[in-house]
């Protein structure tokens, strides 16, 4: 019964992103109930999990929890209380802490694997240990996204619509997720508000409010009066970066130089490649409903609409002096030195780069969701970049229904307690200039999407050919395709299938 329930839950969330629906989040709210009155609640993040005086230990004998987590730039944790005065977010995490251990009767430790991507092979190394010496070293795992899916078909991960205690229907997790991750009754996988990395990976598009303004681009041209018109289009993007480069540095044909001016910089190596084709509705990967549910390359992105866009995209990045994609190499200044030094009008980057950005410009910073394609196109829509945490449940866990309970829970917490320091706090107040930009924020996170092809990630290992094809002019999509699409691609997608379907 329960894997009924999920799959038809599955489905039903599935038709939610395919028409392009989100609720708001008073609408979210009002599906839950308080855990003590059973009424309705009117605050959006007064919700609370079903979960009641449930324990596993106590104070004098907790249980012992133990979290493998690959290190991120944004902790998801704080178990010291030395880190808890940071920021207020970590005080928050802390607080989350001490919350569970008491309330469960656990003790929280975190093995934490470095290296941010390059963490999958140590973690799968760690968990394949603990499988093979039956030594239940971890009840939960935190992964670099697109590592977690690599711990499937190897049989490493435990089904989380085998677990009790969660409860995916609940308005705390996010609403695509079931949607995205499910294939034949289950999965593996999750995330959301319990990793603070969730919200703060949202993909958006900055501009410099000043040099907006000197342009002319004001009044209904305006960014934010665009977007309010349904004119925040790729076409309107691309007519608002042209004739911008200079050649502040006089190096002539030498070549593109970090101190010239652009119309848009971003990083090569970060994610903002990979959700421009997301933005304008192209999939690498989906759940086809119309083949029993299974994996499937999307059409979107071979049809000949998708090749189309994909060489606009090419033709735009990798094609016009007013672009400039600077390489991720460590040891040369980053996009962010164009944009907060003035020399770009616009950056595509993710939110949680706002207050880096505010701390070092000197002018005010304005943000906007990505562009759609064109008017015709039925929402926004914003990627997460890779660098989020996704958690699953390893298959050897002592305990896979203490894990669920321990998983709902920090859900629910993270989403009362600490997500409205992080959206309302900073992102929406502490961080946003006007109240234009504090709309625009909340448009973004809600615009905000799973996509299927970064979640399922190392397991299909598709997005690096899209990338490089889209910021390289001597690489065709259409030749990419026909090169992987039914050899390497394909093969990929059928391990992954004949594992969920075997």
């Amino acid at each position: 019964m329960k894997k009924l329930l999920c799959f038809l839950l599955a489905m039903l969330m599935l038709l939610t992103v395919l028409v392009g629906c989100r609720k708001t989040e008073e609408d979210e709210a009002s599906d839950d109930v308080t855990e003590n009155t059973g009424t309705e609640t009117t605050n959006p993040y007064d919700v609370y999990d079903d979960l009641g005086d449930l324990k596993f230990g106590t104070s004098a004998n907790p249980v012992d929890f133990t979290v493998l987590q690959w290190d991120g730039y944004q902790p998801d944790w704080c178990t010291d209380a030395s880190e808890k005065d940071a920021n207020n977010v970590t005080s928050e995490l802390y607080e989350r802490q001490i919350y569970m251990e008491d309330r469960f009767g656990i003790a929280i430790s975190i093995v934490e694997v470095g290296g941010k991507g390059n963490s999958s092979a140590e973690i799968q190394s760690k968990i394949e240990a603990s499988v093979s010496s039956g030594s239940h070293s971890y009840d939960l795992v935190g992964h670099f996204s697109d590592g977690a899916s690599a711990t499937v078909t190897n049989g490493y991960s435990y089904n989380l619509l085998d677990v009790d205690y969660l409860n995916l229907s609940k308005s705390y997790w996010p609403k695509d997720m079931l949607a995205t991750n499910t294939v034949n009754n289950q999965m593996y996988f999750l995330t959301g508000y319990l990793a603070p990395s969730y919200f703060g990976c949202i993909e958006a598009v900055f501009y410099n409010k000043e040099l907006m303004e000197d342009l002319g681009f004001v009044g209904e041209n305006d960014p934010v009066a665009l977007v309010d018109n349904n004119k925040w289009t790729f076409e309107t993007f691309k007519q608002m970066t042209s004739n911008l480069y200079e050649d502040n540095t006089q190096k002539g044909t030498s070549g593109a130089d970090i101190e010239d001016k652009y119309g848009l910089v971003f990083n090569s190596t970060a994610n903002p490649i990979d959700a421009m084709p997301v933005a304008f509705g192209i999939r690498m990967m989906e759940v086809d409903a119309e083949n029993g549910g299974k994996l499937v390359l999307s059409g979107s992105c071979s049809s000949t609409r998708g090749v189309g866009i994909v060489g606009e995209i090419n033709k735009f990045v990798a094609q016009n002096e007013n672009v400039y994609v600077v390489d991720g190499d460590d040891n040369v200044p980053s996009y962010g030195y164009v944009f907060h030094s003035g020399n770009a009008l616009f950056t595509v980057d993710q939110l949680n780069n706002i207050p880096q950005f505010i701390e070092k410009a000197d002018f005010e910073i304005g943000a906007v969701p990505l562009p759609k394609y064109n008017v015709d196109q039925g929402a926004y829509y914003c990627a997460l970049s890779k660098q989020f945490t996704l958690f699953t449940i390893p298959a050897d866990a002592k305990d896979p229904d203490m894990t669920g309970a321990i998983l709902e829970a920090l859900e629910a917490y993270s989403y009362r307690e600490i997500f409205p320091v992080i959206y309302e706090q900073n992102f929406k107040a502490k961080y946003s200039a006007d109240t234009y930009m504090s709309r625009m924020v909340t448009l973004i996170y809600e615009s905000a999407l799973l996509d299927p092809a970064v979640m399922w990630g190392k397991g299909a290992d598709l997005y690096w050919e899209m990338r490089t094809s889209v910021y390289n002019p001597t690489v065709s999509w259409k030749r990419v395709l026909d090169e992987h699409k039914d050899t390497v691609w394909k093969g990929n997608i059928d391990k992954l299938n004949n594992y969920l379907f075997r």
